[in-house]
């Protein structure tokens, strides 16, 4: 290389990264670090809040880094220098942080941006500033995230912590209402969580609860919306139980190990009191218990015997039938892989099995072969389960199979969801273009009506369902606002020096013609209809240019930059035809709409205008085609 680069590290002091706070400036330290979980309606809103300290000289700047989970929502902000506090605003202005930390005059008013990093470290990323010397500086950051439900009990994993330099715990609270024994693993009441370890946070549905929530809010210029439907816990009653294991070649390759672990686990699941029902078949089928048994007396891990080489329901339905018609809430669950023969003697047992009034499920012990369709809809019909367990890392599924059904539909506009269990939930987020209608929920012989949740829910929520401007939360004065959209130094600010960086403004590419970019921040669809009403004029300054020449091609843009609704200039810098440069750098000269922007936006707008295919020569016409036409007069 000929050429010398020459390499400048800056080092830049008055700033600390942190979750909890990393290298920070001389005096800067962490305090206390508190985190707050609400779980509510499926879903976890988390407070938490970082107090910092600076037992340095002057004012230093802080960064803090609060992990999330990867489906997280940013919903509140609040920064607090001693007394003096700020609370976090949406805007759609670009710089007003580096605005607001700078100015020309210090304040000690607070200041601060809160914003989403996706990414494999989700997170939410906080800049604040002036930490004073000896004042306390504390950080609140809320974010809403989905909380699971297993078996009626609502688990949140709250993200773990990286360790910070000044060895400070997290003290962690939940409170769950509606829900029962809130705990943080395991116990109940705050907790110390030390440094960089991990919290499950746990809160149990009542017994026998069914309850349904419909949220509905502006997200954008959309509205999104959140229907949820849920059941406690529900204890089982007894019932008759017929396992049918199928036997045939297609099923031998299932692991008899975890078939029988299978069997294991859904006996485990059965009231007391119920009775059992083994049944063997392949081409035939054969009892195996001589009658039906407790669930603790049913031999698991017993071989199966050679019963032919096919695969026969008819043969199974035959041995159970009126066993099936004659026991208390039957309950028929097929172990196997699943296959059965598309015949009209299969599909009319399947018939018959379901009319009798039996659940029927099914249990696949390979996960390579398909469900035969007729046994899907079958299963479908009478309300049982269909689950995969091919390996033991899958044997809590069976234990769906033995819970009560709660209610047998639910209803979103005309589409069936159900049948809903004990213990389980649905869940439906949709994003509604244009602020559609919210389909409609029914459960439990009842229509939900949707309603916004309280504002820290809804704005967490529409964060999350889609990043928009809310994703980024603003501490800043009205002054410092507009101060930044103008472009200026404000009066007031933290008083700390600019950054040593350029920030480009924002590109927007759009989509009509052969291609317009947008440097700045405006509606597109108010550039959509500067577009649509030039382009008459447009039109009139090619056609003048091509006037007389057929031949004539050219390429032109058209340069508009806008600034507060004013056209600020017009010109044409990409064309070599001077009387079209003239003509298309005056087709805005009377147009006044344009859109009120906050800032300056340049709009490229190309056109091109193609020469036109030469004409062709003419062809004396054939002596057919001659008489054709003097035939017919001409």
């Amino acid at each position: 290389m000929r050429s010398l680069w020459i390499v400048c590290l800056v080092v830049m002091p008055g700033v600390a990264s942190a979750q909890s706070l990393v290298d920070p400036p001389d005096g800067l330290r962490e305090v206390a670090r508190e985190v707050d979980v609400t779980l509510r309606d499926g879903m976890a809103l988390v407070t938490t809040r970082v107090e910092l300290r600076s037992d340095g000289p002057a004012p230093v700047e802080a960064v803090v880094h609060v992990p999330t989970p990867g489906n997280a929502g940013l919903a509140g902000l609040e920064v607090c220098s001693g007394d003096r506090c700020g609370v976090g605003v949406a805007t759609a202005v670009d710089g007003v942080y580096e605005a607001a930390r700078t100015g020309r005059r210090a304040s000690e008013a607070p200041v601060g941006i809160a914003s989403l990093v996706d990414g494999r470290d989700p997170r939410v990323r906080v800049e604040a500033a002036p930490v004073l010397p000896e004042r306390p500086f504390v950080v609140t950051v809320r974010y809403l995230a989905s909380a699971a439900l297993v078996d009626g009990v609502v688990t949140f994993a709250l993200p773990t912590t990286r360790a910070s330099v000044d060895g400070v715990p997290t003290t962690v609270s939940v409170s769950a209402p509606g829900l029962e024994d809130p705990t943080i693993d395991g116990a109940a009441g705050p907790r110390v969580v030390p440094e960089g370890a991990a919290a499950t946070l746990r809160a149990r549905v009542p017994e026998g609860a069914a309850r349904a929530s419909a949220w509905s809010v502006r997200c954008g210029d959309d509205r999104c919306s959140r229907l949820r439907v849920v059941t406690g816990p529900v204890r089982p009653t007894p019932r008759d139980v017929v396992l049918l294991l199928d036997a045939s070649p297609s099923a031998r390759g299932a692991d008899p190990h975890v078939r029988a672990r299978a069997i294991e686990a859904l006996m485990a699941a059965l009231a007391p009191g119920s009775r059992v029902l083994r049944v063997a078949f392949a081409r035939r089928a054969v009892a195996l218990d001589a009658a039906p048994v407790a669930p603790e007396d049913v031999r698991a891990d017993e071989p199966l015997p050679a019963l032919g080489n096919q695969t026969s329901f008819v043969a199974a339905w035959g041995a159970v039938r009126e066993h099936v018609r004659a026991a208390h809430d039957p309950l028929v669950v097929l172990l196997g892989d699943g296959a059965l023969p598309s015949d009209a003697a299969t599909g009319l047992a399947l018939r018959e099995l379901t009319d009798a009034g039996a659940e029927l499920s099914l249990v696949t012990l390979a996960a390579d072969r398909r469900v035969d369709a007729a046994l899907e809809l079958a299963i479908r019909r009478s309300l049982g389960v269909s689950e995969l367990v091919a390996r033991e890392a899958e044997l809590p599924r069976v234990a769906r199979l033995a819970t009560p059904i709660v209610a047998a539909h639910v209803w979103l506009d005309r589409d069936d969801h159900g049948p809903l269990r004990a213990g389980e939930e649905r869940v439906f987020e949709t994003r509604h273009p244009g602020g559609g209608p919210v389909p409609v929920l029914s459960a439990f012989g009842r229509r939900v009506r949707p309603a916004a949740p309280r504002r820290r829910w809804a704005d967490g929520f529409a964060t999350r369902m889609g990043p928009d401007h809310r994703a980024t939360l603003v501490v800043a004065s009205p002054d410092q606002i507009e101060a930044a959209r103008k472009g200026r130094t404000p009066t007031w600010g933290a008083g700390f020096t600019p950054r040593l960086q350029r920030r480009l403004p924002r590109i927007i590419t759009c989509r009509w013609g052969c291609g317009c970019s947008l440097r700045g921040s405006v509606n597109r669809e108010a550039l959509r209809r500067v577009r649509d009403h030039l382009r008459p004029a447009v039109r009139a300054c090619f056609e003048q240019a091509r006037h007389g020449r057929p031949a004539w091609s050219a390429r032109a843009t058209l340069r508009l930059v806008i600034e507060y609704g004013e056209l600020v200039s017009a010109d044409v810098p990409t064309t070599t035809d001077p009387a079209l440069t003239e003509c298309l750098a005056h087709v805005a000269d009377e147009y006044d709409a344009f859109p009120a922007a906050d800032s300056r936006v340049a709009v490229y707008l190309p056109f091109v205008s193609e020469a036109a295919p030469p004409a062709l020569p003419p062809i004396a016409p054939s002596p057919g085609l001659e008489r054709a036409l003097q035939d017919l007069g001409i």
